[in-house]
């Protein structure tokens, strides 16, 4: 029997059902990041041995292909546990909608980094052409507009594993979801992220500071505990942002457990 129903939650309780998914179901999902970081943490550790300096290359393998696999393996695994159904690592990761959810995160980052990209040239030929007073408050406008217009599209992954939106459809279900809850969203995702990012900068930093005063080029032990944390700490994320999707959905579409079991069950595919 399941013991998670679809309901309205506070912040407290996604965090207690986000901890209580993952201790119930840690070996799934660290089994779903292991099968992913392990195997790139060891073409990243060949391609920096055969190159310090292409650590980019890496950047990308991971940005492309590891990461957006992670992203729609452990959003299906949360989503399956969570309305009391098996799921195992092969499944998880045989379910991903690799394409659609790829295309989002490039369109995203496409038009996020592009606004970045635009703004800060725009302000600073204003700068440099004597309207400080006018391109400093344009940069720094920046920063707000850019993490609006991040959560208002958080929720692409959910959309595409959970209700099969394909990657443009995504971002405009994302964008409506969130509508009238932006801070509410903002809230929690910004304390999830916390919650899983921390151990990763702080450790990685104060490794990295180590390693670089006591052996300089010993960049293999900060790759490693790099890749370690980022199997146990990354389920913590997707777990709390899929409950929140979840908890969207009811409080907007009065969306209950059956019909939404349902729901992930149809074949159906959203266009978009």
């Amino acid at each position: 029997m399941n013991r998670y129903s679809l309901r309205a939650m506070g912040v407290g309780d996604i965090l207690d059902t986000t901890f209580s998914l993952y201790r119930e179901s840690f070996l799934l999902f660290i089994g779903i990041t292991a099968a992913l970081y392990i195997p790139y943490g060891a073409v990243d550790l060949l391609i920096r041995r055969a190159d310090p300096k292409a650590g980019g290359l890496s950047e990308l393998i991971r940005l492309l292909l590891i990461d957006p696999l992670a992203t729609g393996a452990l959003t299906f695994a949360v989503a399956e546990r969570y309305l009391g159904r098996r799921a195992g690592i092969k499944e998880a990761l045989s379910a991903v909608r690799y394409t659609s959810i790829l295309f989002a995160s490039i369109l995203v980052g496409l038009v996020v980094g592009g606004l970045i990209q635009v703004v800060s040239l725009i302000g600073m030929a204003l700068m440099r052409g004597g309207a400080a007073v006018v391109g400093v408050p344009l940069v720094i406008a920046m920063v707000p507009a850019v993490i609006y217009l991040t959560v208002r599209w958080n929720f692409y992954p959910q959309a595409i594993m959970i209700e099969r939106y394909r990657a443009v459809g995504s971002l405009g279900r994302s964008w409506g979801l969130v509508g009238g809850f932006w801070w509410r969203v903002f809230g929690i995702i910004f304390i999830a992220s916390l919650i899983s990012l921390a151990p990763l900068l702080v450790i990685g930093a104060a490794l990295e500071l180590v390693t670089m005063r006591y052996s300089p080029g010993g960049w293999m032990v900060p790759s490693i505990a790099v890749t370690v944390l980022s199997i146990l700490f990354m389920p913590i994320y997707r777990i709390a942002q899929t409950l929140l999707y979840f908890d969207l959905r009811v409080r907007k579409e009065a969306f209950d457990l059956e019909l939404m079991a349902q729901s992930l069950g149809e074949p159906t595919e959203r266009m978009g």
